[in-house]
């Protein structure tokens, strides 16, 4: 409880910053330029990290990892609040913030079945995204309110916090010693043994290819919103926040209803089919986009990502050995990572050339054929 405590109120904190931060660096006079090159720079630092740092998951205490990481992400949250005016420095701390998330997330998502039962694993799954969903309804929104009202530095501040009190709770987890073993294999070796075993096992494979679709997906939705919400007051920071925390509602329900329908498991196909359902949001919004609109796609599309993603995360968990679960989670992040590159590349294009509702069109089609794709090769 301790550590689902302090991942929540830290999660509070990462949502606040998550929801703002292209505004952030929009209005340090960067414009979408500086927004295209901030998801460049996180992607190329989340792709270069991620394997690396599942194998240091593998390698090494999880709660070493995740407490050293959480750390240094308050240390780096602190920095920015010095450097809000400077576009430069605030890419460059954007960056060292997700060098040190790439580190965070292998071991935080293969926390969980040192914790649980493999049985219980569907319904912890969804437990734990049930709190961070909570904390994900009230952080865009007050993200958005704070740096109209204060402006940026509180916004980065009390991420930093937050970061300071989930490392707090870590250290207080008490966790099984690990059975000792034979030397570990090298850096190189390791990764290669986690590329084997994830494209040998197929809902594996599946999953990791189709993360690299997904991200590309929503990282055009995210770089999209942004001018949106800046070009219309109907919308701005507040009504962009709000969107998030629609999301982060949708997500809620969606994760309830995860741990009641265990069948997804035995069904992967269906967990598949149901990820194509987000061509309705995404069809909503190409048909029109306003403040109504933008709510009512956000919080369905939250019910569909989050009834895959706790599936997901549990069909991982189940069929990946212990030893091995840093480098599948490293590489599914490496998987994102690649996605986000070629849509932040191409931002400049798709908000200058493209027209929104033909962008929200376009991830449309690419959902729908994804998930089907994914649904027939499992059936």
């Amino acid at each position: 409880m301790t550590f689902v405590a302090g991942t929540g109120v830290s999660e509070f904190g990462d949502q606040m910053i998550t929801a703002v931060i292209g505004l952030i660096v929009y209005g340090a006079a960067g414009g979408i330029t500086a927004v295209s090159l901030m998801w460049i720079l996180k992607a190329l630092t989340r792709l270069g990290a991620a394997p690396f740092a599942g194998v240091v998951a593998d390698r090494y205490g999880r709660r070493r990892v995740l407490v050293s990481s959480s750390i240094a992400l308050a240390a780096c949250s602190a920095g920015m609040a010095l450097v809000v005016h400077s576009v430069s420095a605030l890419l460059a701390l954007v960056a060292l913030l997700q060098l040190v998330n790439s580190f965070y997330g292998p071991a935080s998502s293969g926390l969980m079945p040192t914790l649980l039962a493999k049985r219980d694993l569907q319904k912890g799954n969804a437990y734990f995204r049930s709190v961070m969903n909570f904390a994900r309804l009230a952080g865009p929104a007050a993200g958005g309110v704070t740096l109209e009202l204060f402006g940026a530095q509180p916004v980065v501040l009390l991420n930093a916090a937050s970061y300071l009190i989930l490392a707090a709770a870590l250290a207080r987890l008490q966790l099984a010693p690990r059975p000792p073993s034979d030397a570990p294999p090298r850096w190189i070796t390791a990764l290669k043994d986690g590329l084997r075993f994830v494209r040998n096992t197929r809902v594996l494979a599946l999953l990791v290819g189709l993360a690299v679709i997904d991200s590309m997906v929503w990282r055009a939705v995210e770089i999209v919103l942004v001018p949106v919400a800046h070009g219309d007051p109907a919308i701005g920071a507040a009504g962009l926040g709000s969107a998030f925390t629609a999301l982060a509602l949708g997500s809620l329900a969606g994760s309830v209803a995860a741990g009641r329908l265990g069948g997804l498991l035995e069904r992967p196909w269906l967990m598949f089919a149901c990820y194509g359902l987000l061509t309705v949001p995404l069809g909503l919004l190409a048909a029109h986009i306003s403040l109504l609109t933008l709510l009512v796609a956000m919080g369905l599309a939250g019910v569909l990502l989050d009834l895959f993603g706790v599936t997901a995360m549990t069909l991982i968990q189940q069929r990946t050995p212990d030893g091995m679960l840093g480098r599948v989670f490293g590489l599914e992040g490496a998987a994102i990572a690649l996605g986000a590159i070629p849509v932040a590349l191409a931002a400049i294009p798709l908000v200058h050339d493209l027209s929104f509702n033909a962008v929200f069109l376009v991830c449309a089609a690419a959902v729908a054929v994804t998930g089907a794709v994914a649904a027939v090769k499992m059936t």
